[in-house]
Protein backbone atom coordinates (compact mmCIF):
# COMPACT_ATOMS: atom_id res chain seq x y z
CA UNK A 1 0.00 0.00 0.00
CA UNK A 2 2.85 2.32 0.89
CA UNK A 3 5.03 1.91 -2.07
CA UNK A 4 1.51 2.36 -4.37
CA UNK A 5 0.76 5.47 -2.78
CA UNK A 6 4.75 6.35 -3.36
CA UNK A 7 4.36 5.29 -6.66
CA UNK A 8 1.50 7.33 -7.22
CA UNK A 9 3.68 10.70 -5.75
CA UNK A 10 6.86 9.97 -7.92
CA UNK A 11 4.83 10.27 -11.21
CA UNK A 12 2.94 13.54 -10.42
CA UNK A 13 4.15 16.05 -12.55
CA UNK A 14 4.63 18.20 -8.94
CA UNK A 15 5.62 14.88 -6.84
CA UNK A 16 8.99 14.53 -5.31
CA UNK A 17 10.58 13.98 -8.00
CA UNK A 18 9.58 17.31 -9.99
CA UNK A 19 13.00 18.06 -11.92
CA UNK A 20 14.14 14.99 -12.21
CA UNK A 21 14.92 13.25 -15.28
CA UNK A 22 13.82 9.46 -15.73
CA UNK A 23 16.25 6.58 -17.56
CA UNK A 24 16.36 3.08 -17.72
CA UNK A 25 19.69 1.47 -17.02
CA UNK A 26 20.86 -1.99 -17.11
CA UNK A 27 23.11 -3.78 -14.68
CA UNK A 28 25.69 -7.10 -15.25
CA UNK A 29 25.47 -9.61 -12.34
CA UNK A 30 28.27 -12.11 -12.05
CA UNK A 31 27.00 -15.15 -11.94
CA UNK A 32 29.50 -16.77 -9.68
CA UNK A 33 31.07 -18.84 -12.08
CA UNK A 34 34.36 -17.57 -14.25
CA UNK A 35 32.89 -19.69 -17.18
CA UNK A 36 29.66 -18.09 -17.00
CA UNK A 37 29.10 -15.12 -18.60
CA UNK A 38 27.48 -11.91 -16.52
CA UNK A 39 23.69 -11.71 -16.26
CA UNK A 40 22.19 -8.35 -17.95
CA UNK A 41 19.15 -6.82 -16.04
CA UNK A 42 17.36 -3.66 -17.27
CA UNK A 43 16.55 -1.87 -14.16
CA UNK A 44 13.39 1.08 -15.42
CA UNK A 45 12.57 3.64 -13.42
CA UNK A 46 15.88 5.75 -12.52
CA UNK A 47 14.86 8.98 -11.47
CA UNK A 48 18.53 11.77 -11.57
CA UNK A 49 19.41 14.92 -12.27
CA UNK A 50 21.51 16.10 -15.08
CA UNK A 51 25.56 16.19 -13.13
CA UNK A 52 25.80 19.67 -14.92
CA UNK A 53 22.32 20.92 -13.09
CA UNK A 54 23.65 19.98 -9.86
CA UNK A 55 26.79 21.91 -10.18
CA UNK A 56 24.63 24.83 -11.03
CA UNK A 57 22.81 24.49 -7.93
CA UNK A 58 25.90 23.98 -5.93
CA UNK A 59 27.77 27.14 -7.01
CA UNK A 60 24.92 29.42 -6.95
CA UNK A 61 23.82 28.41 -3.85
CA UNK A 62 24.87 30.61 -0.51
CA UNK A 63 27.42 27.96 0.48
CA UNK A 64 29.35 28.88 -2.21
CA UNK A 65 30.95 31.84 -0.80
CA UNK A 66 33.07 29.14 1.45
CA UNK A 67 34.32 26.93 -0.98
CA UNK A 68 38.02 26.76 -1.23
CA UNK A 69 38.48 27.52 -4.34
CA UNK A 70 42.24 29.13 -4.04
CA UNK A 71 44.07 26.49 -2.43
CA UNK A 72 46.56 26.49 -0.01
CA UNK A 73 48.76 23.67 2.68
CA UNK A 74 48.35 24.00 5.98
CA UNK A 75 51.08 23.40 8.77
CA UNK A 76 51.81 23.30 12.04
CA UNK A 77 55.16 24.17 14.03
CA UNK A 78 55.39 22.45 17.14
CA UNK A 79 56.71 25.03 19.61
CA UNK A 80 60.50 25.62 20.05
CA UNK A 81 61.34 23.20 17.19
CA UNK A 82 61.56 24.46 13.53
CA UNK A 83 59.84 21.16 12.52
CA UNK A 84 57.03 22.08 10.49
CA UNK A 85 54.40 18.91 9.84
CA UNK A 86 52.04 19.21 6.93
CA UNK A 87 48.21 18.92 8.54
CA UNK A 88 45.83 17.00 6.16
CA UNK A 89 42.40 17.94 7.68
CA UNK A 90 40.41 18.74 5.02
CA UNK A 91 40.47 17.22 1.21
CA UNK A 92 41.44 21.06 -0.20
CA UNK A 93 44.65 20.66 1.58
CA UNK A 94 45.88 17.15 0.24
CA UNK A 95 48.47 17.29 -1.79
CA UNK A 96 46.69 15.45 -5.00
CA UNK A 97 43.83 18.11 -4.60
CA UNK A 98 46.47 20.81 -5.17
CA UNK A 99 48.66 19.35 -7.39
CA UNK A 100 45.04 18.73 -9.65
CA UNK A 101 44.49 22.72 -8.46
CA UNK A 102 47.91 23.56 -10.49
CA UNK A 103 47.28 20.90 -13.20
CA UNK A 104 44.26 22.77 -14.70
CA UNK A 105 45.97 26.31 -14.25
CA UNK A 106 48.43 25.48 -16.97
CA UNK A 107 45.84 23.67 -19.37
CA UNK A 108 44.91 25.62 -22.34
CA UNK A 109 41.45 26.50 -22.66
CA UNK A 110 39.56 24.59 -25.11
CA UNK A 111 39.46 26.00 -28.68
CA UNK A 112 35.89 27.32 -28.32
CA UNK A 113 36.05 29.13 -25.00
CA UNK A 114 39.24 31.04 -25.42
CA UNK A 115 38.21 33.90 -24.53
CA UNK A 116 36.64 32.46 -21.10
CA UNK A 117 37.66 35.03 -17.98
CA UNK A 118 36.22 32.40 -15.59
CA UNK A 119 38.89 31.33 -13.25
CA UNK A 120 39.74 27.70 -13.12
CA UNK A 121 38.97 25.58 -10.49
CA UNK A 122 39.05 21.86 -9.20
CA UNK A 123 35.12 20.80 -7.96
CA UNK A 124 35.84 17.25 -5.78
CA UNK A 125 32.63 15.49 -6.13
CA UNK A 126 32.02 13.25 -3.45
CA UNK A 127 28.88 11.21 -3.88
CA UNK A 128 27.57 8.48 -1.10
CA UNK A 129 24.19 6.88 -0.93
CA UNK A 130 22.18 5.14 1.46
CA UNK A 131 18.79 3.11 2.25
CA UNK A 132 15.91 5.28 3.41
CA UNK A 133 12.88 4.27 5.20
CA UNK A 134 9.50 6.11 4.52
CA UNK A 135 7.97 4.85 7.02
CA UNK A 136 7.39 2.40 9.93
CA UNK A 137 6.33 -0.65 10.13
CA UNK A 138 6.21 -0.71 6.23
CA UNK A 139 8.26 -1.11 3.17
CA UNK A 140 8.02 2.12 1.22
CA UNK A 141 11.83 2.97 0.59
CA UNK A 142 14.09 5.07 -1.61
CA UNK A 143 17.81 4.77 -2.69
CA UNK A 144 19.25 8.13 -2.97
CA UNK A 145 22.36 9.29 -4.55
CA UNK A 146 23.98 12.31 -2.62
CA UNK A 147 26.53 14.49 -3.67
CA UNK A 148 28.73 16.84 -1.66
CA UNK A 149 31.36 19.00 -2.10
CA UNK A 150 35.15 18.49 -0.83
CA UNK A 151 35.46 22.16 -1.53
CA UNK A 152 33.23 23.25 1.65
CA UNK A 153 34.82 22.22 4.98
CA UNK A 154 33.91 18.94 6.80
CA UNK A 155 32.17 21.31 9.30
CA UNK A 156 29.93 22.58 7.54
CA UNK A 157 29.00 19.51 5.50
CA UNK A 158 28.23 17.30 8.68
CA UNK A 159 25.32 19.89 9.99
CA UNK A 160 22.18 18.36 8.60
CA UNK A 161 20.60 21.57 7.94
CA UNK A 162 23.62 23.05 5.93
CA UNK A 163 21.77 22.71 2.45
CA UNK A 164 25.84 21.28 0.98
CA UNK A 165 24.16 18.14 0.48
CA UNK A 166 22.92 17.81 -2.94
CA UNK A 167 19.77 14.57 -3.86
CA UNK A 168 21.18 13.67 -7.41
CA UNK A 169 19.48 10.20 -8.05
CA UNK A 170 16.92 7.97 -6.49
CA UNK A 171 17.90 4.27 -7.37
CA UNK A 172 14.87 1.89 -8.04
CA UNK A 173 14.66 -1.10 -6.40
CA UNK A 174 16.37 -3.95 -7.98
CA UNK A 175 15.23 -6.88 -5.97
CA UNK A 176 11.69 -7.39 -8.12
CA UNK A 177 14.15 -7.41 -10.97
CA UNK A 178 15.99 -10.76 -10.30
Amino acid sequence: MQNQLLDKTTQHPDGIFKGFKTTNISISVPSGDKNVPPAEYAVPGLQYWSLLSVLKSAFTHPLAAKYHLSLFKLFHLKAGTEVHKHVYGELYNLDEFIQEHNHIQCAPLPPQEQNCKHKKVVAALMYWSDLTHLANFRTAKLWPIYMLLGNLSKYICTQPTSGACHHVAYIPSVCEYF
